[in-house]
């Protein structure tokens, strides 16, 4: 019996470390790329069990913290797990990476008691944190959802935050959920394996995106002005509007008199490239684009490039996407794209999926990790 504490308390431990590592990146801001995210939560309706013993979250200050809760999702203050059971966390600054170890010298503060109000309070500000990396037991570890994905850490309030479930399937955990109580029940081991993992080894892992606008969009400033040889005048017109996987371009040429002389509209969607994509992996992209008339629109184009190439940007290295038939460049398509071929990288470099639209586009951030 104490063996089993013994060991469910020290891989514990080290999920906390993982935790920690997390708190520890959200101090560098200068270093991660962060997402806004809205409809987050503290859930002070949710209690938690380790080993079948009551645990309670603390801050620095011996305060009790409460988890996040996001999406269905329950995330927990990683330091505050730190404190709870104890972990060495370390910062590799030259990798961006928390090298977690199963002890340490520091005493975790005395908690201090607080009544449960039993309520959701919303928050904003919370951000998901996409650059921090980490090793565990001097490996590399990729928490994963159901699925398989890699997800991601909330920072908030200058705490950083991971999913329970990420946690217990990166650890071999058992994690359940007792509804009459609303308890999150944390065992030493799991009745449910892990998914496996879209990521993990080396290979391209997603950071963040980027919307790109077309320098020449006209629809702060009414319109360019043009003037024909005859000296008669006219003005065109370029927006683009939509969001990431629906974005419309519209293009207008007006006459002097009011009069439309030519128009263009184009409507893309996509599926967004994967979130992990091996050196041997030749990722495919879901189009639908129409285009009701042509005017002024450029062809749609997907390609792998540098990370600091913007849309309508090219280097000798560019890897195009292409349609089954061969086609890199698309007016009118449905279907899938895949890029022409696999590419291999070294640590830290860095790339871009990027969708080129009118010089309007879409930036997917990527970076190698072994």
């Amino acid at each position: 019996m104490r063996k089993e504490v013994f060991s469910l308390k020290k891989k514990l431990g080290i999920i906390l470390a993982l935790v920690m590592l997390f708190s520890v990146m959200t101090a560098l801001p200068a270093a991660a790329a962060l997402t806004s995210i809205s409809g987050t939560v503290l859930n002070d309706q949710l209690s938690f069990k380790i080993g079948g013993k009551a645990a309670v979250p603390v801050g620095d200050d011996g305060t009790p913290v409460l988890p996040i809760s996001y999406n269905g999702t329950t995330y927990l203050p990683v330091r505050a797990m730190g404190y709870l059971l104890g972990l060495g966390i370390d910062w590799d600054g030259a990798t961006n990476t928390v090298l977690i170890t199963s002890s340490t010298t520091k005493t975790a503060p005395k908690a201090t008691a607080a009544a449960k109000t039993n309520k959701l309070i919303p928050i904003s500000g919370a951000v998901l944190n996409s650059d921090l990396k980490f090793k565990l037991d001097g490996k590399a570890a990729v928490p994963v959802g159901d699925d398989g994905t890699p997800v991601l850490p909330i920072s908030y309030n200058g705490t950083t935050y991971l999913p329970v479930r990420a946690m217990g399937y990166l650890l071999g955990l058992g994690i359940d959920w007792d509804g009459g109580t609303n308890t999150v029940l944390i065992t030493s081991s799991a009745t449910k394996g892990a998914p496996p993992a879209t990521g993990g080894g080396p290979g391209w892992y997603f950071t963040r995106w980027e919307y790109i606008k077309d320098p020449g969009d006209t629809v702060d400033t009414g319109g360019k002005v043009g003037r024909f040889a005859g000296g008669d005048t006219y003005t065109d017109y370029l927006e683009g509007k939509g969001e990431k996987n629906d974005f419309t371009i519209v293009t207008a040429r007006k006459l002097s008199d009011g009069t439309v002389a030519a128009s263009g509209h184009a409507v893309t969607t996509w599926t967004d490239p994967p979130e992990y994509f091996g050196a041997n992996d030749r990722p495919t992209v879901t189009v639908n684009r129409t285009a009701e008339s042509t005017w002024g629109i450029n062809a749609f184009s997907i390609s792998f490039d540098m990370h600091d190439i913007n849309p309508g940007g090219a280097t000798m290295g560019k890897i195009n996407f292409a349609s089954p038939d061969g086609q890199t460049h698309v007016q009118a398509y449905k279907g899938t794209m895949q890029m022409q071929k696999a590419k291999t990288g070294k640590a830290g470099d860095k790339m871009a999926v990027i969708m080129h639209m009118n010089w309007y586009g879409f930036k997917y951030y990527y970076e190698w990790r072994d």
